[in-house]
């Protein structure tokens, strides 16, 4: 009835030992812009993957009012979003009413899911970045122990770790290694050299015939 599109096109997934799992998927919400009477808003940002789309397993960002921190907003990798709110034990979290329960616990920059698994967090993309502040997650664990890793593009500006929303590799338990970069991976994410560097192509070190 909002006349909303979500649009999610699913493209590769990461694999750990037992069940544990990762999707990644191109997602587009239409709501990127607004009019009122103030004008018109654009509320959506490009942050190389087109404007309105997002390429993630899951993002963190603070959420503030006049009055200071609200909570947090989690987005999943299809553009669900869940409001985290402080829970009276010095966490945040999604309502009962949620279809994905799931807590945020700030000292360990963590979120965790019912079933047990963590989803670790970066430190936050460079403040200089269109999304300034969002963080991704860098590492996925169930409660074996059994991890995907996942590693960033450094910001053009600053130029840290893990400092953009931009998907650089997938390290899963099919990894293989490359003595080139001297790592192991899975899947590896190309840019062009747009001053916002968007994604050209998805590559693998598996030879499954996913690409």
């Amino acid at each position: 009835r909002s006349g909303n599109l979500n649009f999610t096109v699913p493209l590769v997934s990461a694999k750990g030992r037992g069940s544990l799992g990762a999707s990644f998927a191109l997602s587009y919400n239409s709501q990127n812009w607004r009019k009122d009477s103030a004008g018109v808003w654009k509320l959506g940002v490009d942050v190389g993957y087109g404007h309105g789309w997002r390429l993630a397993v899951g993002s963190l960002l603070r959420m503030y009012s006049v009055n200071g921190l609200v909570g947090y907003l989690y987005i999943d990798s299809t553009g669900t979003e869940y409001l985290l709110k402080q829970d009276g034990y010095g966490n945040y979290s999604s309502t009962n009413a949620d279809p994905v329960y799931l807590t945020y616990i700030e000292w360990m920059n963590a979120l965790i899911f019912n079933d047990g698994t963590k989803m670790y967090l970066s430190n936050g993309t460079s403040p200089m970045e269109l999304d300034a502040g969002t963080r991704y997650p860098v590492r996925i664990e169930d409660s074996n122990g059994n991890q995907i890793k996942l590693r960033y593009k450094r910001s053009n500006v600053l130029g840290l770790l893990d400092s953009s929303a931009l998907i650089e590799e997938v390290e899963d338990v099919r990894a293989r290694y490359d003595s080139a970069v001297g790592r192991y991976w899975t899947y590896r994410f190309a840019y062009n050299n747009d001053s916002v560097p968007h994604l050209t192509s998805i590559s693998d070190n598996i030879s499954t015939g996913e690409m």
